[in-house]
């Protein structure tokens, strides 16, 4: 588009005009332009003066500043973010509809108002995101689990980081790295992952559909517990009979709309803790091994998915209090101690509002039903004064608010042997919850270490009279011709092995003092560690193979709680002290730690966990002992071996007598220095048992995972 200027002589005389630009005669002609309309160039060669039309300007791009380049790269960080937690989401959901899509001709659970409360159900769940977020970070108290094996592994990686030598070796270094890697809590793979409530796939949660397993599976199994084996969850667990199972089965599979929440979860649970023995029972069959497994993995998926659905204010009833024990016995089972502590606390608050504190008070009820809620609040009391230990929390129920007796009066035949074995498991559960109170709550690390020491020795005394009172129990109770008796044996050796992994804990919370061991533990600690791991195998070579089931009840409640504990000890005894006879008893006890079936998985975290503290602790002792012969060596040529092999000779070494060799150059690293230093150490970081909150070492916990946890 062009537009032409006016001739001059269509101008009025004396009329100018000035333009921005040259006009396209002066451009071309590439003259000089006074830019007036019409130009004088123009007019004296009798011109036109024309003008093309100006274009628009365009918008001028400004270069990119900095603040813009970091928020560009900060929107696509955040994208970036989404993405992976989408993909996490995605990954968590397919691994938890492994057996969603299993086809079976079994009842299905419709969603119907819940009548455990008339309010909205409060869901806890997570996001589903598997990477490392603030959230995950903000954790409330690291479990004694996760604090334990960081102390050990803090132990081990000085002893590594002092000497160049071993840092850079590729065995020690690849060992340590993968025991590291275990060790971090925050990611969903360790092995010290807590999941602190199941996971739970929306479209679940809205359809509400629970997939039971056959129902001719379900006859079979409540045939064998009719059968004469009684099975191990009677004698152990008398929340729920079998007639009272029978009838949520029958309400589960033919009156779906009449099943509550926490009916399915006492069913689902009562399953899960049935179906493991009935395999055993049936170990010939490898079809019904296979389907024991199978209707395990539903009967999990449909307890977590009743979790999930449970509500923050429940009824005030038996049935309720029932689901919730049931429950925090399932999440300790699968290391979700979190859980289980979330679960045990509304039951103790269920207990404490129906009045089952104070029982001795009321005489308004029959005798069946008192000892019922005797024998519930018993159960809520133990776990929840355990749970407090474990996960360094204060207990909810506490002993200036309780009147109970701790004994419930049965009508059975072995009556003085139920309330013996129930004095006892009473009796640890207070040591438990009284350890935490005087050695390792906020108040009790703030003492004195005279008034620590004062509170270790009346802890330690209060052990050894309960175990001196569980020595009793087979002499006056057991008789080998009687059925009813015949696991008492195996309880008292159970319990010896609980009572001397709490003295453990309790021996622990006193540094060393002597400079006549290397090991940063009193001997009272090593003592009651190697008696605990002693007991252990005792245990393990005679029960193992004699009951299967009994074994594994034991890997859960017994080994996964307390001998962590003392092996944890040995170990950082080993490595300190070079000791490859210790490393031989570490071995047995992670032996012995593998699991009887593919039922029951629950102890396979802490299998792999200490398999992975085992391999990394014999990697550095045998590298040590090697460079220690090679050192001794060079002894036929000391001029030679002097000079050459001052750098690679350790800083001591123990020969056959026993005693302790210095070389000349380490002054400042002698056995009494190095002990002194352990001792400053422990003294000085005794915080270091603690991670984020204060939290207590005392039971085994949690977490790993890959692998699907679950109780027995």
């Amino acid at each position: 588009m062009e537009m032409t200027a006016e001739p001059r002589n269509s101008q009025s005389p004396g009329h100018t005009a000035n333009q921005s630009r040259a006009c396209d005669q002066c451009h071309r002609r590439k003259i000089r332009c006074d830019r007036r309309v019409p130009c004088s160039n123009c007019q004296t060669a009798n011109l036109p003066c024309r003008t093309l039309a100006r274009r628009p300007v365009l918008a001028q791009v400004r270069p990119s500043t900095r603040s813009n380049e970091d928020s560009r790269f900060e929107r696509l960080e955040k994208q970036l973010s989404d993405i992976q937690r989408t993909l996490s989401m995605l990954q968590s959901s397919l691994m938890e509809s492994k057996v969603s899509d299993y086809p079976s001709d079994s009842a299905e659970v419709r969603d119907k108002p819940d009548t455990t409360a008339n309010q909205h159900p409060a869901v806890v769940t997570r996001d589903g995101s598997s990477v490392t977020s603030s959230e995950m970070l903000a954790y409330e108290g690291a479990s004694s689990l996760s604090v334990q094996s960081h102390l050990a592994s803090e132990i081990f990686r000085d002893l590594v980081k002092g000497n160049p030598l071993d840092s850079s070796a590729p065995d020690i270094s690849m060992d340590y790295s993968q025991l590291d890697k275990a060790l971090n809590r925050n990611d969903p793979q360790s092995l010290l992952y807590d999941k602190s409530f199941p996971e739970t796939k929306h479209q679940e949660k809205s359809q509400g559909n629970i997939v039971m397993p056959p129902l001719t599976d379900i006859v079979l199994l409540l045939k064998w517990t009719k059968g004469p084996t009684q099975p191990t969850l009677l004698s152990f667990l008398p929340l729920v009979s079998i007639s009272e199972l029978d009838s949520l089965c029958k309400k589960a599979y033919f009156e779906m709309e009449e099943c509550t929440t926490s009916d399915l979860i006492i069913m689902n649970a009562c399953l899960l803790f049935l179906l493991p023995e009935y395999c055993i029972s049936q170990s010939n069959d490898d079809s019904v091994t296979a389907k024991c497994r199978l209707n395990s993995l539903l009967c999990q998926r449909n307890l977590e998915l009743a979790l999930s659905r449970l509500n923050l204010f429940m009824n005030l009833s038996l049935d309720n209090a029932k689901a919730l024990i049931l429950a925090s016995m399932y999440a300790i089972g699968t290391h979700s101690l979190s859980m289980a502590w979330t679960l045990i606390s509304t039951a103790a608050r269920l207990c404490h509002s129906l009045g089952h504190h104070c029982l001795t008070v009321q005489k308004n009820t029959s005798s069946s039903d008192e000892n019922t809620k005797r024998v519930l609040f018993g159960y809520v009391y133990i776990l929840d004064q355990t749970l407090s230990l474990r996960l360094g929390r204060p207990s909810s129920l506490r002993e200036c608010d309780l009147a109970t007796d701790s004994l419930p009066t049965t009508s059975t035949s072995d009556l003085q042997v139920s309330d013996f074995v129930w004095s006892l498991w009473i009796e640890a559960a207070k040591l438990h919850a009284w350890t935490f109170e005087r050695l390792y709550s906020p108040k009790a690390m703030e003492l004195s270490q005279n008034a620590r020491t004062e509170a270790m020795r009346n802890l330690a005394l209060l052990t050894l009279a309960a175990k001196s009172r569980n020595s009793k129990l087979e002499g006056q109770f057991c008789d080998s011709g009687a059925s009813p008796h015949q696991y008492l044996d195996f309880v008292q050796r159970a319990n010896d092995v609980v009572f001397l992994s709490l003295l453990t804990l309790i021996y622990r919370s006193i540094p060393n003092e002597s400079s006549d061991t290397l090991s940063p533990f009193n001997q009272q600690c090593l003592e009651a560690a190697q008696a605990a791991l002693a007991a252990h195998h005792f245990c393990y070579v005679n029960y193992k193979d004699k009951h299967k089931y009994i074994w594994t009840i034991y890997l859960q409640w017994t080994v996964l709680a307390c001998p962590i504990i003392p092996f944890l000890v040995m170990f950082c005894h080993a490595v300190t002290t070079l000791s490859l006879e210790t490393m031989e008893d570490l071995e047995k006890f992670v032996t012995s730690l593998q699991p009887v079936t593919q039922t029951y998985i629950a102890g396979s975290k802490t299998h792999a966990l200490c398999q992975r503290f085992y391999n990394a602790g014999k990697s550095y002792i045998e590298t040590q002992l090697q460079r220690q012969k090679e050192a001794s060596m060079t002894d036929t040529c000391p001029d030679l071996g002097a000079t050459i092999f001052t750098d690679i000779i350790p800083e001591f070494w123990h020969v056959s007598d026993g005693t302790s060799y210095t070389p000349g150059n380490s002054g400042l690293n002698t056995p009494g220095r190095r002990q002194m230093q352990f001792g400053q150490d422990l003294m000085s970081e005794e915080d270091g048992w603690f991670f984020g909150d204060p939290t207590i070492l005392g039971l085994a916990d949690d977490i790993y995972h890959n692998i699907g946890n679950r109780s027995v």
